[in-house]
């Protein structure tokens, strides 16, 4: 009788603890959670570091980084990148709000999905979730989009194919600090 007696209460002491470990609350902390990317700060006040491309940047690479305003509101183009692991055949732009970054994107060809999520595997370590979504392409036919999710505290990393053309692939680095809407579960 003692032994059982014990054996409850020993339960009950340990289980609050045991499952603490599976709360919602206490997400997981991504170990390889990056503060920058190709140089730039994920959580920066980027407009004020980077001057604008001159009119010949889109013609020579400039010699350091720069921002080519393109046609959508408050989204850049980079120019000057260092080199990060990637074939030619991609684009960095980032979308800022107040100067202040809201995402960081690559985008490329879809054949560079393998080398950018092998990339970014090897840089941020497995992602946190994978989605699928089915795509209809234009001819009706059904694609898969398999949907890479790195979360964690301050950044979000999505890597997938374009939903509105499957041809092109885009990664995005989103600065959470920027889009509390974005975040599930206070941390």
């Amino acid at each position: 009788m003692n032994a059982h007696l014990l054996t409850i209460t020993l339960g009950l002491l340990l289980a609050p603890a045991t499952w603490a470990d599976y709360w919602p609350g206490n997400a997981k902390i991504w170990k390889f959670e990056p503060d920058n990317f190709a140089g730039i700060k994920l959580n920066g006040n980027n407009l004020a570091e980077f001057a604008p491309c001159s009119a010949d940047a889109t013609h020579i690479p400039p010699e350091v980084m720069c921002l080519e305003q393109t046609s959508m509101s408050d989204y850049y183009q980079v120019r000057g990148a260092p080199y990060i692991g990637l074939g030619a055949d991609y684009q960095l732009g980032m979308k800022l709000n107040a100067g202040q970054l809201e995402y960081l994107s690559i985008s490329g060809s879809a054949e560079g999905f393998n080398e950018v999520q092998q990339l970014l595997v090897s840089k941020y370590g497995q992602p946190n979730r994978r989605e699928n979504q089915n795509l209809e392409m234009r001819s009706g036919l059904l694609f898969n989009n398999d949907i890479l999710i790195w979360d964690g505290k301050h950044v979000a990393i999505t890597l997938q194919r374009d939903a509105e053309d499957y041809r092109r692939y885009s990664a995005r680095f989103s600065n959470l600090d920027s889009h509390p809407e974005m975040v599930e579960n206070p941390r």
